[in-house]
């Protein structure tokens, strides 16, 4: 898969994890209009090559993301099910938003970025639990 390939090229595991996640959002959002389609068949799809496909770039994503947290980047009190969840859900509404026009397409990868590392919030984090090793 094409997109699988462009994830490759990036080399994200030389790239300190602040970097990396910033690029790995870089690369995604202009993906957008294909992937949500893909994401759409892969969940009916029970095509194996697909579903490998799938797994891989999600491995890979998720290897960033918990650089990122072990590297204090991301909060180290989430589970890793969840900063995986959110990161797709922000690709996904980004994506969605492009689409209907409600954001422009040069703006998702900034806006995705910043939303997973600085929430919607404007203060402190009022119930945030404290890290705990893992």
């Amino acid at each position: 898969m094409q997109l699988e390939q462009a994830l490759k090229a990036h080399r994200f595991e030389r790239l300190a994890p602040d970097v990396a996640l910033e690029s790995l959002v870089g690369a995604l959002a202009p993906w957008g209009d294909r992937l949500r389609f893909l994401l759409v068949v892969s969940e009916l799809s029970q095509e194996p090559s697909l579903k490998a496909i799938e797994a891989r770039v999600d491995e890979q994503i998720m290897r960033i993301l918990l650089r990122a947290r072990d590297a204090g980047v991301l909060r180290q009190d989430l589970p890793s099910a969840w900063l995986f969840a959110t990161f797709e859900a922000l690709l996904y509404a980004a994506w969605t938003a492009v689409a209907q026009g409600d954001l422009a397409a040069n703006d998702a990868a900034r806006t995705i970025h910043e939303t997973l590392l600085h929430g919607h919030g404007t203060g402190h984090l009022t119930g945030a639990r404290k890290a705990r090793p893992r």
